[in-house]
């Protein structure tokens, strides 16, 4: 994160490299699994803190950049799809997408364009995704991106390290999980929201289970995923990152690098 100001605690298991340009705040036992790096001296003790630092720590490393859009959008407005107005996408499974901005869903192929989706640059204007991609997609939101529910692989890394299919989700403002009800919910991305990653309503209604995030993710700020009474979940998500390692060597279309490779931002 750039810089982080969230607190790592019970219930936070982290597989992938992290990188903080800020304190990293430990609260009890989080659980890191690779390396650990921040531009600071250490990590900030909050609440009984006793991490566990399996990939070991780095402290002191340089700061890492935000990363640069402008390529991403270049070849959007040359080649991909670009929407002036909010628009819901359903990924089918079959290589295939629905969109709509309010009316009949039209279907097309992700392969009819170059792979990149994008509400037009100063629209302001929101994008909203679920469901099972097939292919390689990158999706840019000119204000906030919405998961509606789960999204994942039609060939899950987990079980297919050859998987080829990739999506990466940017916004310029924030990249939220939309509260609809739903427990228990799967994501499969690269993430980046140059504001916040938010669990909408984190610390209302009832305890709605497990936010799984296999891939990576970059955020100016990540905010708290539910709440808790000592290690009991109260409203909101227990959160598990697994680090996407096909990330290192490949990305969904002109999906923005970072200045090291070695890297996965998250938080609680």
């Amino acid at each position: 994160n750039w810089p982080s100001f969230l607190t790592y605690d019970n219930g936070d298991t982290l597989s992938g490299p992290v990188h903080a340009n800020d304190p990293i705040r430990i609260s009890h036992s989080p659980v890191f699994l690779d390396k650990v790096s921040s531009d600071m001296s250490s990590y900030q003790g909050v609440d009984a803190p006793d991490p566990k630092f399996y990939g070991g720590m780095d402290f002191g490393t340089p700061t890492i950049a935000a990363p640069n859009l402008a390529a991403l959008i270049d070849s959007t407005i040359a080649g991909g799809h670009v929407f002036n107005d909010e628009v819901w996408l359903t990924f089918n499974g079959d290589g295939s997408y629905d969109w709509h901005t309010g009316g009949s869903p039209i279907n097309e192929l992700i392969s009819d364009r170059n792979g990149t989706i994008m509400t037009t640059f100063g629209s302001d204007k929101d994008i909203h995704v679920n469901d099972i991609v097939n292919g390689k997609v990158t999706v840019l939101s000119d204000r906030d991106l919405f998961i509606e529910d789960d999204l994942v692989y039609a060939s899950d890394p987990l079980v297919n390290p050859d998987s080829d299919d990739y999506i990466g989700l940017i916004a310029r403002d924030d990249i939220v999980d939309a509260d609809n009800g739903i427990s228990n919910i799967d994501i499969q991305a690269a993430i980046l929201a140059l504001d916040e990653f938010q669990i909408e309503n984190f610390d209302s209604g009832p305890a709605r289970g497990t936010l799984t995030i296999v891939g990576s993710l970059v955020v100016r700020d990540d905010n708290e995923s539910g709440t808790f009474s000592g290690s009991v979940l109260l409203n909101g998500f227990e959160r598990v990152h697994l680090y996407d390692s096909r990330l290192r060597d490949r990305t969904s279309p002109f999906f923005p690098r970072l200045n090291r490779v070695e890297v996965l931002y998250r938080g609680n």
